[in-house]
């Protein structure tokens, strides 16, 4: 799917973000160093950049560090997404 290379190709190169290729679905799952409390981490990041994200926590506790990215949106909506979640990771 083209969201996901997208989403890929944009978070990969963030020196903190750890993201594999999505393998299906509409779906990203990556891993952010350092995070420890994942659903505070997007509680901050809907406040400040108005970007929705699934916290890691919400799927047991191995997905603790890790955020949820939807990306089933128009490629100019997740454009715009992406580099307010990238300009907030940097």
């Amino acid at each position: 799917a083209r969201g996901g290379a997208m989403v890929y190709e944009a978070l990969r190169q963030v020196p903190r973000v750890r993201i594999a290729p999505p393998q299906g679905a509409f779906y990203s799952f990556f891993a952010v160093d350092g995070l420890t409390d994942s659903l505070a981490f997007c509680k901050d990041i809907l406040q400040n950049c108005q970007v929705g994200l699934a916290p890691g926590s919400a799927f047991g506790q191995g997905g603790e560090g890790h955020i949820r990215l939807c990306f089933a949106t128009s490629e100019a909506r997740l454009a715009e997404a992406l580099e307010r979640l990238r300009r907030y990771l940097a």
